[in-house]
């Protein structure tokens, strides 16, 4: 089965092969997750958030319970093809 890191980084990538830290592009999961799909489209948002964490009202907190929640929704809906690891950010981890 393979492993997949999920966290966010700069350049609008979240999805990673692990351990080699390449990046995962989220087509890979079609056509279990087509780009027209609801979870699809609030991925994208939340992983553009991530460019947003300068603004005042960005909240760490709101952002990782966000992620998790579509971790799990996807986790569900990939059923056992991948493992999908839900990790926090370097910058998530900054501000812990």
């Amino acid at each position: 089965m393979q492993r997949i890191w999920m966290y966010p980084d700069f350049g609008d990538e979240c999805f990673w092969y692990s351990p080699s830290g390449i990046v995962c592009p989220i087509e890979e999961f079609e056509p279990l997750l087509p780009s027209t799909s609801k979870l699809h489209q609030d991925i994208k948002k939340w992983r553009y958030s991530f460019n947003k964490q300068e603004e005042e009202q960005f909240s760490w907190s709101e952002f990782n319970q966000q992620g998790r929640k579509l971790h799990k929704e996807l986790e569900k809906l990939l059923n056992n093809k991948y493992l999908i690891e839900y990790v926090k950010s370097y910058e998530e981890q900054q501000n812990d």
